[in-house]
């Protein structure tokens, strides 16, 4: 089972978030792919809305047998 840190960080939680703002970031233009917008959307807390639809394409690959979109 997981558990929070010493820390009360939660190891899973935040994975999820990692993901979110990787997915996030991934959707940007090319032109704002940059370190102080990696800075910037680290900042902004990821919660429902943010990790819906990263759920939703985890689901998806896990049902179709691999990564949404063939990526």
């Amino acid at each position: 089972m997981s558990r929070p840190g010493a820390d009360g960080s939660h190891a899973f939680g935040l994975a999820m978030q990692a993901m979110a703002l990787y997915r996030e970031l991934d959707r940007l233009p090319g032109f704002m792919k940059t370190p102080a917008m990696r800075q910037v959307f680290a900042s902004i807390p990821h919660d429902a809305s943010c990790l819906g639809p990263l759920f939703g394409e985890m689901a998806a690959a896990m049902v179709a047998g691999g990564a949404p979109g063939g990526r």
